[in-house]
């Protein structure tokens, strides 16, 4: 039953995300922060107790590192927004460097499964998928897929 508490925070916090990004397609600073705190927490609590504390530290920070640097460059080419970015780099440091591949194709078939999902919704709903420039309704909100491929990662790992 305790195992089932850090799955339990994280599909929270992924949930928070999820309405956010949805309803206002914003991830606020708070919630990447919060998300962070919360993932390293959970690793230092959760680590077995034959393993070196520091290397497991320096590997989800390691991760969290990466995944912000490459969601940095990729705001700035304007691929993602900076909440994205940071979002994915906070939920990052709930798993290991060894997860980051797996983090990222969950995250990348929970994108397709998400963008199809809101295509179709937004076909249905009679309105264009693309809104006008600065119209923050036709974005597409990857909050969503980055949540649902943080808690995948997770609960296969």
């Amino acid at each position: 039953m305790i195992q089932q508490i850090p799955l339990a925070v994280l599909a929270l916090l992924g949930a928070v995300g999820m309405i956010f990004d949805v309803r206002w397609r914003r991830l606020p600073n708070w919630l990447s922060l919060l998300t962070m705190v919360s993932g390293l927490a959970v690793c230092v609590l959760t680590a077995a107790p034959d393993t070196n504390m520091l290397s497991t530290i320096a590997s989800h920070v390691a991760h969290g590192l990466v995944a912000l640097v490459a969601g940095m460059v990729l705001f700035r080419l304007g691929a993602v927004g900076g909440g994205d970015a940071k979002f994915y780099a906070a939920l990052a440091m709930w798993l290991p460097l060894s997860r980051a591949a797996l983090f990222l194709g969950v995250t990348a078939g929970a994108g397709l499964v998400s963008l199809a999902l809101w295509f179709l919704a937004r076909r249905i709903a009679g309105r264009r998928v693309a809104g006008r420039h600065g119209d923050a309704q036709g974005k597409f909100p990857f909050g969503v897929a980055i949540a649902l491929g943080a808690l995948g990662a997770f609960a296969i790992g």
